[in-house]
C-alpha cells in the first residue's frame, strides 16, 4: 500500500474514543506507518507536506472563525493522532533534509493546536 494510503488509514481508524485494545491497535499501526515512511523518505515528504498542510488549514479556519463545530475539528482524537504521527515520523527520520523541512509547520500546528 502506498503511504497516503497507509496514512489515510491511520487517520481513519484514529476517529473516536478507543477501549484499550483499540488504543494498542491505533498505537501499533502508528509505529507501522512510522516504520513505513522510512522506506522512502521523498514520497514521505511529500506525503507529510499534504497532510501537515491539512491539519495546518483545519487549525487556521477554528482560529479564525472560533465557532464550537469549528474548534471541535481540532479538538479532537483523530486530529490530535495525526499530529502525534507526524511528530513520531518527523523524530524518526529527522537526519533527512526533507524530512527534516516538516519540522517548522509541525510545530507550528501542534503549539497552535
Amino acid at each position: 500500500a502506498s503511504q497516503q494510503s497507509l496514512y489515510l488509514m491511520y487517520a481513519r481508524i484514529s476517529k473516536g474514543r478507543q477501549d484499550e485494545q483499540g488504543l494498542n491497535k491505533v498505537d501499533f499501526l502508528c509505529a507501522c506507518v512510522t516504520e513505513a515512511c522510512g522506506i522512502d523518505l521523498a514520497t514521505t515528504y511529500q506525503v507529510g507536506f499534504v497532510y501537515l498542510r491539512q491539519l495546518a488549514l483545519v487549525l487556521r479556519a477554528a482560529m479564525a472563525q472560533r465557532s464550537p463545530d469549528t474548534c471541535r475539528k481540532v479538538y479532537n482524537w483523530q486530529f490530535l493522532r495525526c499530529a502525534r504521527l507526524w511528530v513520531n515520523v518527523v523524530s524518526a527520520y529527522a537526519e533527512d533534509d526533507a524530512i527534516r523541512q516538516l519540522l517548522f509547520p509541525l510545530v507550528q500546528v501542534v503549539l497552535g493546536a
